[in-house]
């Protein structure tokens, strides 16, 4: 097949535009669904949450949040302390520090993983913080462990870099054909 026509130019670029384009809508709906899947208390509180799943929590320092129209825009308060207790049973669950540094930024919204805990049952659980403060607060609480959730987060960035540089790869190696053979061509005529 003869690649000499400038239009391989073009598709070069259309399919080079095209892995930027898959990448972003490959990315877009799961850092979207990330955002959607955390709850956010506006803390002191105290606030109700329903936690559906058994299993790890992260509980995320939020500024930017945007909670029933209101704009928070305040990190907790040094020292604050945070406890999760079952509305159920009254029974104070066990918080930890979060097992890994995780961070995301997604529009306004930036947070940093605070704590993490396990439920054993799912349920209505009750947030409440410590000294209590005029400055509200958010917090934002997300089903898994923060280094789940930097093992997720990896794989999407992973899959959207391949996807970009897969266009870019395809459309490299139309180009090196396409100058190739209109070199050739070229050649060819000069030398009859």
């Amino acid at each position: 097949m003869t690649m000499r026509s400038p239009l391989w130019f073009l598709a070069a670029a259309v399919i080079a535009v095209a892995g930027f384009v898959g990448a972003f809508f490959y990315v877009a709906p799961r850092i979207a669904a990330f955002s959607a899947g955390l709850q956010q208390v506006v803390m002191p509180g105290p606030a109700i949450v329903t936690l559906n799943l058994p299993g790890a929590y992260t509980i995320y320092a939020e500024v930017g949040g945007l909670v029933d129209g209101r704009l928070y825009d305040n990190p907790p308060p040094n020292g604050a302390r945070i406890t999760v207790s079952s509305e159920a049973s009254g029974k104070q669950v066990a918080l930890g520090k979060p097992t890994a540094s995780v961070e995301y930024s997604v529009g306004s919204r930036k947070g940093h993983a605070v704590l993490d805990f396990t439920i054993d049952q799912p349920g209505r659980y009750r947030l409440a913080a410590a000294p209590s403060t005029d400055a509200p607060y958010v917090l934002a609480i997300a089903y898994g462990s923060p280094m789940g959730s930097v093992g997720g987060l990896f794989k999407i960035v992973m899959v959207a870099v391949a996807m970009s540089l897969s266009g870019l790869g395809v459309a490299g190696v139309i180009v090196v054909v396409t100058v190739i053979q209109r070199s050739r061509a070229k050649r060819a005529v000069g030398a009859t």
